[in-house]
């Protein structure tokens, strides 16, 4: 069941008008999902540009409707890089809203890693205590996820090493091993450097342009990254359809959207994944 307009705070006054047109773009079958929802975005960068710590609870709310009705991981995935950023910015100071959202067992797989990816920028940022994030660290592995959700899971280890938390080094090595996937154990030389980076330089996992947990200091940077993701997976998709024969293109020349990724490199379409074994493969 969506969420009204009623249900949100009445100190947000534009949110409604947003989760009104949600609510028409999710009931409507005029146009493709995907473009109706990407266009819909616009409208939650445009509201995010206000800078208004009013608008935390409800914004977290419209995120949480748009990921329970989308049927696009790769959109799912961009809105995991960019919008914990874009929610930090906004925050008014409510940490247990964060934490509730990010350790519900039943809640979106994409919802909760943007909860945790915020919770990690603002413990960076010194404006929460990070005992706060330390204990989400800790509480989110009893949640019980499934192991089929890997944005979840590389968010967690990908938030533990850019926090530099290497008392949690253990728990993520006994969690991934135990796990007995081969992703997930393949996935713990990504968080062992990881780990290592952020502790010579704190700064380096946080950046706006190719951070994991990127800092912005406008709307318009999140938009913009936003926007690079996208364009990314869709050079990626390409190169796989040509590269697969589904397609080709008589008037331009295949290019590798690959080439400058390593094979254990993460893999840019945003999995959690090393690229080997995931869109390489």
């Amino acid at each position: 069941m969506l969420v009204t307009s009623t249900d949100l705070p009445a100190t947000s006054p534009a949110i409604p008008d947003i989760v009104a047109r949600l609510q028409g773009i999710i009931e409507s079958a005029q146009t493709p999902e995907q473009t109706r929802l990407r266009v819909f975005l616009d409208d939650v960068f445009v509201y995010a540009e206000q800078d208004t710590a009013q608008a935390f609870e409800s914004l977290a709310v419209v995120l949480n409707i748009l990921l329970e009705h989308i049927d696009d991981r790769g959109l799912g995935y961009a809105l995991v890089e960019v919008m914990p950023g874009v929610l930090a910015r906004i925050f008014n100071g409510d940490t247990e809203l964060l934490l509730d959202i990010a350790l519900d067992a039943s809640g979106n797989e994409f919802m909760r890693s943007i909860a945790l990816g915020a919770i990690t920028v603002l413990a960076y940022e010194k404006r929460i205590d990070m005992s706060a994030a330390e204990r989400a660290m800790v509480a989110l592995p009893r949640t019980a996820p499934s192991l089929d959700q890997a944005r979840l899971w590389g968010t967690w280890m990908g938030a533990i090493a850019a926090l530099g938390l290497a008392e949690l080094a253990p728990m993520v090595e006994r969690t991934m091993l135990l796990s007995g996937l081969p992703e997930m154990i393949d996935a713990l030389d990504n968080f062992k450097r990881s780990l290592l980076k952020s502790q010579q330089s704190p700064a380096i996992q946080f950046t706006s342009k190719r951070g994991y947990f990127p800092v912005f200091t406008t709307a318009a940077e999140a938009r913009i990254r936003f926007q690079n993701v996208l364009a990314a997976q869709a050079a990626i998709r390409r190169t796989v359809a040509i590269e697969s024969g589904e397609f080709v293109d008589p008037f331009e020349p295949a290019t590798n959207a690959y080439r400058h990724v390593g094979r254990n490199d993460p893999c840019p379409c945003g999995s959690g994944k090393k690229h080997k074994k995931c869109c390489l493969n």
